[in-house]
């Protein structure tokens, strides 16, 4: 970036910034690489035109228009020992100019080609596509570049097969897991737990796993909260036990969730849903890691929004990590305006995506994750 004003800015390896002159008229000063240059204010003003099309303004006297026009360049001279300071004015080395115009025009070919790697223009677009849909940059490049690297003769020639290959490398770096898996042998329920900020969709999930498990897949489903205390928390669970007669229990305590789990030692599943904690507030989530530790759970899903923001939802999964959640799932993808969040914050913490959410239906709008789903969304060939 080139800035006209009081900063210091960074052209390549030579830094320039603006420096006030005896006679208040603003010069820069090249701080590093060739001798220092003081550069008048309306040669400076021209080399930003050219670099921005003349976007930045300097306007002097009338009166000083002309003589400042033709002012020379010249070079500082260092004091000398008894600190009396040399003006003197020397013309400025030759090329010194043209090497500061050339290094604007390198800066400007980096700031127009940004992050985009340098491949073939299918394997671009794909880039494009994923940056559209907000996949990080970086993330984007790495798996366009690699996937260039690894492809053979034939692949680069051939569209669809560059598409299907970066779809296997998504599915690779985030893989699914699907349904989840029952253990054998009644009298041994599977215990799943859900973990996540408030307002992410934990108990809505809940209620939709345990309407998918009972009347589609016709297992016996029991459902433990800890979230009883939250004004009207729990009345999608309530609902669900009430239509089909899953079975809801309280348990705010690890006492409590221990003696919960043995009367329902009967069910094949029994789904954990879990207050929302701050994953700013360590208590709490030092206070949740006790909770589940009570109760031997198999399973432990991060739940996410895909509304929220990149950073925001890398900084949630980090601050939940010590809860050893080993799922992520991802709630409101109808809501979604992109869906590369999703391969942000899954590839950052290196976890299997379980479940996505796509509406208010309870009875249908959750789905396994797919890596195959995942990839169409992420490349632009798919809508929720």
């Amino acid at each position: 970036k080139a800035v006209y004003g009081a900063e210091a800015v960074i052209l390549g390896v030579q830094r320039i910034r603006t420096k006030a002159a005896d006679d208040g008229d603003a010069q820069f000063e090249v701080l590093a690489g060739p001798p220092a240059v003081k550069v008048p204010a309306p040669c400076a003003r021209n080399l930003l035109d050219r670099a921005y099309g003349a976007q930045r303004t300097f306007t002097p006297e009338p009166a000083k228009a002309a003589e400042m026009d033709h002012m020379p360049l010249f070079i500082d001279q260092d004091e000398d020992d008894t600190g009396d300071e040399a003006d003197a004015e020397a013309p400025v080395a030759p090329g010194t100019l043209a090497d500061i115009r050339n290094m604007v025009a390198d800066v400007l070919r980096l700031q127009m080609q940004g992050d985009r790697p340098l491949v073939p223009e299918e394997y671009s677009r794909l880039y494009l596509r994923m940056v559209e849909n907000e996949v990080g940059a970086h993330l984007a490049r790495r798996l366009i570049e690699k996937l260039y690297e690894q492809a053979g003769a034939a692949t680069r020639d051939n569209p669809e097969a560059v598409r299907a290959a970066l779809r296997e490398a998504i599915g690779r770096l985030v893989p699914a897991t699907g349904e989840i898996r029952l253990r054998e042998g009644r009298g041994t329920p599977t215990v799943v737990a859900f973990v996540g900020p408030t307002g992410v969709g934990k108990t809505t999930s809940v209620a939709k796993l345990a309407i998918a498990f009972r009347t589609r897949l016709k297992h016996k489903v029991g459902i433990i909260t800890e979230d009883a205390n939250r004004p009207g928390g729990t009345d999608p669970l309530r609902m669900v036990n009430r239509i089909i007669g899953v079975p809801l229990a309280e348990a705010n305590t690890p006492e409590q969730l221990v003696q919960a789990l043995r009367q329902m030692r009967d069910m094949d599943l029994i789904l954990v849903d879990t207050a929302g904690r701050s994953p700013r507030a360590t208590g709490g989530i030092g206070e949740l890691r006790q909770f589940l530790a009570a109760g031997d759970v198999d399973e432990t899903h991060l739940v996410l929004p895909c509304t929220g923001g990149t950073r925001h939802l890398q900084d949630v999964a980090e601050q939940f990590l010590p809860l050893k959640y080993n799922r992520m799932m991802f709630t409101k993808l109808d809501e979604a305006a992109a869906y590369g969040i999703i391969l942000n914050v899954a590839a950052t913490v290196d976890c299997a995506l379980s479940y996505v959410t796509t509406g208010q239906e309870y009875a249908s709008d959750i789905e396994p994750g797919s890596a195959e789903r995942l990839a169409r969304l992420v490349m632009g060939d798919d809508r929720c």
